[in-house]
């Protein structure tokens, strides 16, 4: 009667159904089976295994809505937590930190080192004024021109880097015919990037090549264009290249 009476509690108030052991009731009901003589007492033995089977349904339906929640057990969370290191974990909370809140001050010291600069300045009819502010350099483009007049790449190995990447780019997409972007131009060297990034753009530029660009994955993808197709037909092509982006795409 007790094993009854605790499924029944456990299915009409909704509890956590693991609270029941399972196991140790059937052992229970299992130990005492051999005494039973009367029908009632088999048709009670058998009603507690009707109500054990609606637990075990519970505990089955308890899974499931925790799954499709997204349930993180807090034991496995804590289990995480203890294996991690203590890189793993400041890797993870600079990742997904997000401050709504900015504060900026200034300490005594600091307020202390502004006072003494400060007072440590000239008057100003002993400082040299009118020193001039060069003038900036306009902004634009490297175009292949300026990279041969700076001597960063020779005309003949331009042309020869131009076909040594074609035809790499051709060995590499004969697969699925196409290649991610940042795997083909990435490389150890920085430098090197930056040069097999300039040399693609060229090619790109020079219908030779053909980026494509998935907006549902954020990827872009780079084709070899077959005679026929599109080849020769220029286009201008914008690519952005940073230290800090080339180091992320290497990992």
């Amino acid at each position: 009667m007790r094993v009854i009476d605790l499924c029944r509690v456990v299915g009409a108030r909704g509890v956590d159904p693991f609270q029941v052991d399972i196991e140790a009731s059937l052992n229970t009901l299992k130990t005492h089976l051999p005494d039973w003589k009367l029908l009632d007492e088999l048709l009670l033995d058998s009603e507690a295994l009707n109500a054990l089977s609606s637990i075990v349904r519970l505990q089955g339906e308890w899974l499931k809505r925790r799954a499709s929640a997204l349930y993180i057990d807090p034991v496995l969370v804590e289990l995480k937590i203890r294996l991690s290191s203590v890189d793993d974990l400041a890797n993870d909370l600079a990742e997904s930190i997000h401050p709504i809140v900015h504060l900026n001050q200034i300490f005594p010291d600091g307020l202390k080192q502004a006072v003494d600069y400060w007072n440590g300045l000239l008057p100003l009819s002993q400082r040299q004024v009118d020193l001039g502010v060069p003038e900036a350099a306009p902004g634009g483009a490297l175009t292949l021109k300026d990279l041969l007049k700076l001597q960063v790449l020779a005309e003949q190995e331009f042309e020869a880097k131009l076909q040594e990447l074609l035809e790499e780019a051709r060995v590499r997409t004969a697969g699925e015919g196409k290649i991610d972007y940042w795997d083909f131009i990435c490389v150890d060297s920085f430098a090197d990037t930056v040069i097999r990034a300039y040399v693609t753009s060229f090619l790109v530029s020079e219908g030779r090549l053909a980026l494509h660009v998935d907006s549902l994955e954020e990827r872009t993808w780079l084709t070899v264009l077959r005679s026929g197709v599109g080849v020769g037909q220029p286009r201008s092509v914008a690519t952005r290249l940073s230290y800090d982006e080339w180091r992320k795409r290497l990992k």
